[in-house]
């Protein structure tokens, strides 16, 4: 009977891509298992059930219920999320030029948040707008995956599965009241505005970066949940060096990867930001870029090692993705005004319509 719950509240909030094949399912659920195991039994006094999904939201998440007189942990893994991810960070791995495939790229997710948003017109601009640009240059190397893209999403893959277990165990009473996770927290919230202070302190490039950390910390005293997700970021970091360590990936190589999740999850926030009607940037990757800047000095590595780690692949992601996300999403930014304008007179279509219409268009 929960099966049958859990399928009609995925129906009934998300946007199925596809069903997962077994092979794949199977797979996840193992990871899954693994991670739990890493976790001391006198906090496993709850079950969670894990599902692997597959849809246009893209996002995982950890959800409680009640389910006949008793509490029952869920966290829905939602697999599309990595798919994509694989196509930037094969974009950042290439040495192609990847202009052209940016702009594909950027116009696929601008037609699938368009559709979350029922926004119909609009996604179908895009949608044609992909269908019609030049196929990825990069297509040979993500059909054949090399040694440095697979451990790279398998980083990827593991950090949000234990991040989201993370937030588990912050449901969890017996851990969320705890006197260490409220020390757990403190700190890192200590740590955090500390490390703001530090660096307004001694930027010296004007007064606009000054305003944007202000805007940080008032983010950090006013939102516990940024908090909560610097916590959960902890476990996933503790749980995915020592995982990717023990299979001897390179240091520099598990904090790359973190890195560009961060920087692609950054990029689906601003498509996610020119398509909906909010109209302020969310500060949270920010925030939890600096605290993983703080974990790696505290836990990982010399500053200097790990800065030259991060200040390369800032660069490098920059030079080649981020500036031209940028450049399109301005432009998108100004035609999602004009389509605004006619979304009233064209018949809207029906979401899982559109949805199987925009799956048969391939990345």
């Amino acid at each position: 009977m929960l099966k049958e719950f859990m399928e009609t509240y995925i129906q009934d909030t998300r946007i199925v891509r596809k069903i997962m094949n077994g092979k794949q399912s199977d797979r996840l659920i193992e990871e899954f298992a693994e991670i739990i195991a890493t976790i001391p039994d006198e906090a496993l006094d709850e079950n969670i059930l894990f599902i692997p999904v597959d849809s246009f939201q893209k996002f995982s998440e950890c959800i409680r219920i009640n389910w006949r007189g008793s509490v029952q942990d869920i966290l829905l893994y939602d697999a599309y999320l990595i798919f994509l991810c694989g196509y930037l960070n094969t974009m950042y791995l290439s040495e192609k030029e990847v202009v052209g495939d940016v702009q594909r790229f950027i116009s696929k997710v601008l037609a699938e948040e368009c559709m979350i948003y029922k926004k119909d017109s609009a996604a179908l601009y895009w949608a044609l707008d992909y269908h019609s640009r030049n196929a990825y240059s990069i297509e040979e190397e993500l059909l054949d995956e090399g040694k440095a893209l697979s451990q790279m999403e398998q980083v990827q893959e593991w950090y949000i599965m234990a991040h989201e277990i993370g937030h588990w165990m912050f449901y969890k009473s017996t851990y969320r009241d705890s006197e260490i996770a409220k020390k757990i927290k403190s700190g890192v919230k200590e740590l955090i505005c500390d490390y703001i202070g530090q660096s307004k302190a001694s930027v010296m490039d004007g007064k606009g970066y000054q305003e944007y950390l202000d805007a940080c910390m008032d983010e950090i005293y006013n939102e516990n949940f940024i908090i909560e997700e610097c916590v959960c970021d902890t476990f996933a970091y503790s749980f995915v060096f020592k995982k990717a360590i023990s299979q001897k990936y390179k240091l520099e190589n598990i904090i790359e990867a973190i890195l560009l999740l961060y920087l692609n999850l950054e990029v689906f926030s601003m498509v996610n930001l020119t398509v909906s009607d909010f109209d302020t940037y969310d500060v949270e990757t920010t925030i939890r870029l600096i605290f993983l800047k703080y974990y790696l000095k505290e836990f990982a590595m010399t500053e200097e090692c790990y800065q030259e780690v991060i200040q390369r692949a800032y660069f490098r992601y920059e030079e080649r993705i981020m500036s031209q996300v940028l450049n399109f999403l301005e432009k998108a930014d100004d035609m999602m005004e004009n389509l605004s304008q006619i979304e009233c007179l064209i018949k809207p279509l029906r979401k899982d319509e559109l949805a199987r219409t925009l799956v048969q268009i391939d990345l």
